[in-house]
């Protein structure tokens, strides 16, 4: 069967139903598996290895009183199906692909299935920049890609910079990576993902970046990239010092 393999975890029969009906209208959807609580979740999450991503309830009752689940989702992206409140309450470990508030609709779940099929054929737009790129920090932003200096992995943390604020997220660097390499993004070392359209001055082993005073350092092996994608956007956008 072709398309992506969702496994939703849904304890509200209405929700259930609702959600069908919206998926049921999603051509790169081909096949859904529901379960209703933690134990089934935790039981399909260990039979099944097809599974393309996790749409999750965060309200599920014991859903966060036992962690066990969570290590067998570990590499599975997650969508979690939350009410405003729940941003504030979120601390696991589970790879966040992305936030949707409830209730779900077909207008915000079709943008996200279109990044997930993306994400899994690793081609074709990742973001529907209508809804912008979600920063998920106590509470969910939502910025332009145009707004993004770069975004950094700092340890465990990771940091979206912008011109006026620096927005610690829980969505994951690589999750960046998807979502913004189709707008000028280029990774110049393995912690930092720049917007090539705000680069002011590259030097040996710097980009300087315009509206930041923090030097984003560039890895020896990904100077030459970043020195040819410097001079193309030179070219068609504005003049940068190289």
């Amino acid at each position: 069967m072709s398309g992506i393999h969702l496994l939703i975890a849904e304890s509200i029969p209405a929700q259930q139903r609702n959600l069908s009906e919206i998926i049921g209208r999603i051509p790169e959807i081909g096949a859904v598996d529901f379960v209703e609580n933690v134990v089934e979740l935790m039981e399909r999450l260990k039979e099944s290895s097809g599974i393309s991503a996790l749409l999750l309830d965060s309200e599920m009752p014991g859903l966060f009183e036992t962690r066990e689940w969570e290590a067998a989702a570990a590499d599975l992206p997650v969508v979690l199906l939350a009410p405003k409140s729940a941003y504030l309450s979120y601390r696991g470990s589970l790879n966040i692909f992305e936030f949707i508030e409830k209730p779900v609709t077909a207008e915000k779940l079709e943008p996200l299935i279109w990044r997930l099929t993306g994400r899994r054929a690793g081609t074709g737009p990742l973001l529907h920049h209508r809804m912008g790129v979600p920063v998920v920090g106590d509470k969910i932003v939502r910025l332009a890609p145009s707004e993004i200096l770069f975004v950094e992995a700092r340890g465990s943390e990771v940091i979206v910079h912008t011109r006026y604020e620096q927005w610690p997220t829980r969505i994951s660097f690589e999750t960046y990576r998807s979502y913004l390499r189709e707008d000028h993004f280029v990774l110049t070392h393995p912690s930092f993902l720049i917007n090539m359209l705000k680069v002011g001055r590259v030097d040996r082993a710097q980009v300087h970046i315009e509206g930041s005073e923090q030097p984003v350092p560039v890895a020896i092996e990904a100077l030459a990239e970043v020195r040819r994608k410097a001079r193309k956007y030179a070219a068609s956008e504005k003049s940068i010092r190289i």
